[in-house]
């Protein structure tokens, strides 16, 4: 046997951890490939998505596609979908891991109150994470 990797740390299989009820909801056979895709960041929220998932995902060879298609799929309930390019100052100001290279990140977000502590400017207008508590509503259009 000749090792790939000793030591070496494996990225984490996002589909295996996921739990069957989840898991089963976005592998679902009966969904296009873009219903998959938004189905994956409807429901993983604040964990990194790396392409390979996105591909596995939507079945697709331009699965990457399918991630800016799902961003404004997903802007009415609030789920915003960050890269690594463009939205790391967001990632950051929303407490969320910045996501590498090929990678992408979910997280839900609602208006910022007068009192909320430490809101990210997003399209000149104050937003914070959602807690499960908040109500569904539209999340900014665009957020480069």
């Amino acid at each position: 046997m000749s090792w790939l990797a000793n030591p070496g740390k494996l990225p984490e299989n996002l589909l295996l951890h996921l739990s069957e009820e989840t898991r089963s909801a976005i592998l679902d056979y009966d969904l296009s490939g873009q219903q998959r895709v938004n189905q994956l960041f409807r429901r993983v929220h604040d964990r990194v998505v790396r392409r390979e998932v996105v591909l596995t995902v939507a079945r697709q060879d331009d699965g990457p596609k399918r991630v800016r298609d799902a961003r404004k799929a997903l802007q009415p309930e609030g789920i915003i979908v960050l890269g690594h390019q463009a939205h790391p100052r967001i990632a950051e100001g929303l407490k969320i891991d910045t996501p590498p290279k090929g990678s992408w990140i979910a997280t839900r977000v609602v208006r910022a109150e007068s009192g909320d502590t430490d809101p990210v400017v997003i399209a000149d207008k104050r937003w914070r994470r959602a807690t499960p508590d908040d109500p569904v509503s539209a999340g900014p259009i665009k957020y480069q």
